[in-house]
């Protein structure tokens, strides 16, 4: 029997995660699980700032009992939440070897000005499930993405 897939999605605002997850998704058959579709679903698209780590931590919470039910169901998922810290890797990848699941990381790249006018359009527009992003938060969230190490095998995919 094959072991189910575990597809992480890593990569900063704006670096196309959610296009290329809902892609992936509907050419595998994978279930996709979007932090920030959970996150607008609990909270809305405009978040209260204050305590906002704990809102989403919550909102995490609830999404993984569900991916971990469809995992042990034996189903592929995708975790389209960016990854940004390699501590949240490694549990990850841990967690999926626990439920007896295959991890494969996907690294979108994308230059930082044509992310940052994406993000920005989207929050001028603000799409159906778009969560709202300032540019000053951009610049502050950049400051906790964390790049691959070395060891971690990952599969290269260039947005610009």
């Amino acid at each position: 029997m094959q072991k189910p897939i575990v597809h992480l999605i890593y990569g900063f605002l704006g670096s196309g995660k959610t296009t290329f997850a809902k892609k992936l998704a509907a050419e595998t058959n994978a279930i996709r699980f979007s932090l920030d579709d959970w996150t607008i679903k609990d909270h809305g698209a405009v978040p209260p700032a204050e305590g906002f780590n704990e809102l989403v931590a919550q909102t995490n919470k609830k999404l993984m009992a569900a991916a971990t039910d469809a995992l042990i169901k034996g189903n592929d998922i995708i975790l389209d939440h960016g990854f940004w810290s390699r501590k949240s890797r490694d549990e990850i990848r841990q967690w999926a070897q626990k439920h007896h699941a295959v991890s494969k990381l996907y690294f979108l790249s994308c230059a930082e000005d044509i992310a940052r006018a994406r993000v920005r359009y989207r929050t001028e527009t603000m799409p159906e499930g778009a969560l709202f992003i300032s540019d000053k938060s951009f610049t502050e969230l950049k400051e906790r993405f964390e790049p691959l190490g070395a060891d971690e095998e990952h599969i290269l995919i260039t947005t610009n």
